[in-house]
């Protein structure tokens, strides 16, 4: 006997794309490291090295991927109205050996991203020999809820150079620390509707 069934949506928009070399390349120009534009007291990052740049440029190289996030969200939420995307705050992460970004969301704001433009293969290496249970080292994890029984409450992704995402400013996010000596680099951006 066949039993039809449908599974119902629920939870957040996290939209992943992947950006391509040129508008990389755009945008490593605008990550500087410059003690007037230090962005760590305003950040919940452990990271020494954390810089504001500049958020109209950002928003001019990720035109054509907020469009992207558009029609994701017109398929996910289906009859909501869908945002059009300011840029209101943009950062870059340089994070080294040791360093983390505990659990946490963003405020003064609707949404958030996080691009990569490093991602060491000396953390993948690292990776793969983790012992551990918990979540890999230098991994983008989404966490949802606490851990209940019979529901997903956590993502967690190795990211690759020019992984993209964009999701709801209240999505709780973390990244473990890794021991690798290397630097993992990633482009934060908080977006108002």
């Amino acid at each position: 006997m066949k039993i039809n069934y449908r599974k119902i949506y629920s939870g957040p928009l996290i939209f992943q794309t992947r950006v391509v070399e040129e508008h990389l390349k755009e945008i490593e120009k605008l990550c500087i490291k410059d003690s007037d534009r230090e962005a760590n007291k305003s950040l919940a990052g452990i990271i020494d090295e954390e810089f504001f740049i500049d958020k109209n440029k950002i928003q001019e190289i990720l035109y054509v991927y907020l469009l992207a996030h558009q029609q994701a969200f017109k398929e996910w939420y289906l009859n909501w109205p869908v945002p059009k995307l300011k840029c209101v705050t943009s950062w870059v992460n340089y994070m080294k050996s040791g360093e983390s970004n505990p659990i946490h969301v963003h405020h003064g704001c609707e949404w958030s991203s996080v691009l990569f433009l490093k991602f060491p293969n000396k953390i993948l290496e690292e990776q793969k020999k983790f012992k551990g249970s918990a979540f890999k080292p230098g991994n983008l994890v989404f966490t949802f809820s606490l851990d209940m029984k019979n529901q997903i409450c956590n993502h967690e992704y190795t990211p690759q150079r020019g992984d993209f995402f964009l999701f709801p400013s209240n999505v709780y996010h973390s990244v473990p620390s890794y021991k690798s000596d290397c630097e993992r680099i990633s482009v934060a951006c908080n977006f108002k509707e």
